[in-house]
């Protein structure tokens, strides 16, 4: 217990002890995990994966071992870095007016919209599917499963898309983001309900090479949403500005490694090669480019702060 307690200390100690680990040092580490491993993710789409399944065709392919090597060195980098250079100081974008970041709130409130709408569409699937499956109980206790997960996903998506429409008048000058503190936390169980609907799929084994991914992606979702809120509802905000930065991007990192592809295949008219039950998902595609612009909204913010008095030289000394 002692050696937890003197651990804990240390950690305590080191965070935001390296103040000159600017936040452009870790956007140059996402940068180069994004340019790396988005084109790998684009090339196992097109060939390496079977549509049917999602699972990786028969042989050794070195663009697994690579892919999931850079981005798990990638994310391990971000999260150290943002712990020793995000202080507890660290200024975050706060009530006052900015147009980028109204126009990129009102995109996340339409991404969470669409979801909501493409979840109803798969929520009366689902139904369909329990009407025909009443006489086998264990397929009917999945399907229940599947139809409450995804109703919880529909319901908070649109309570996200309520909280983040909130955020854009807020940041349009109207109105405060620390009002809807109740409404911040609907992203979090959101990624919650859409997680846990992929951990009960029954084929989730066959569809490791996209399910291990988004699964990561919303672990790290979840953390980000649940540091955003706090800091935008100045609720408990002091010490996770290293999250919003380190689980930020990770997120960001790993939502483009899953969505682009997707979409470029949409675009190219490939989208037959997308596996089944993985289509692309409007708040994927949103999320890395809402996170990325925030983030270097705050690292604007942070380099316009005033510097602080030295000693001895304050007003009047």
């Amino acid at each position: 217990m002692t050696a937890w307690m003197g651990l804990m200390n240390l950690a305590n100690k080191l965070k935001g002890s390296v103040p000159r680990l600017t936040p452009m040092w870790i956007f140059a580490i996402f940068a180069a995990a994004v340019l790396s491993c988005v084109p790998l993710r684009l090339y196992q789409t097109i060939r390496l994966i079977e549509p049917e399944t999602g699972f990786f065709t028969q042989g050794n392919h070195i663009t697994v071992t690579l892919l999931y090597t850079v981005a798990g060195i990638a994310a391990v980098l971000i999260l150290i870095l943002s712990y020793l250079g995000i202080g507890a100081r660290t200024p975050m974008p706060g009530e006052g007016r900015s147009r980028t970041l109204c126009v990129m709130a009102a995109v996340m409130a339409v991404a969470f919209l669409a979801d909501g709408i493409g979840t109803v569409y798969t929520l009366v699937n689902s139904a369909v599917e329990y009407s025909g499956t009443l006489g086998a109980s264990g397929t009917a206790r999945y399907t229940v499963m599947q139809l409450v997960t995804e109703g919880a996903q529909i319901l908070f998506s649109v309570i996200s898309c309520t909280y983040f429409s909130c955020l854009a008048f807020s940041w349009n000058g109207k109105g405060s983001a620390a009002l809807y503190a109740v409404l911040a936390v609907a992203p979090v169980f959101w990624a919650i309900a859409r997680a846990v609907n992929r951990f009960i799929r029954m084929i989730n084994f066959k569809n490791v090479s996209d399910l291990l991914l988004e699964l990561f992606m919303l672990a790290f979702m979840m953390i980000f949403f649940l540091a955003f809120a706090r800091v935008n509802s100045k609720v408990e905000r002091a010490g996770v500005q290293w999250q919003v930065y380190g689980c930020g991007l990770v997120t960001a990192l790993l939502a483009a490694v899953v969505s682009i592809p997707r979409l470029v295949m949409l675009v190219c008219g490939m989208g037959d090669r997308i596996a089944d039950g993985y289509p692309l998902n409007p708040c994927d595609l949103a999320a890395p480019f809402f996170i990325v612009i925030y983030l270097l909204v705050a690292s604007s913010y942070r380099r316009e702060q005033p510097a602080a008095p030295q000693a001895g030289t304050a007003d009047g000394c």
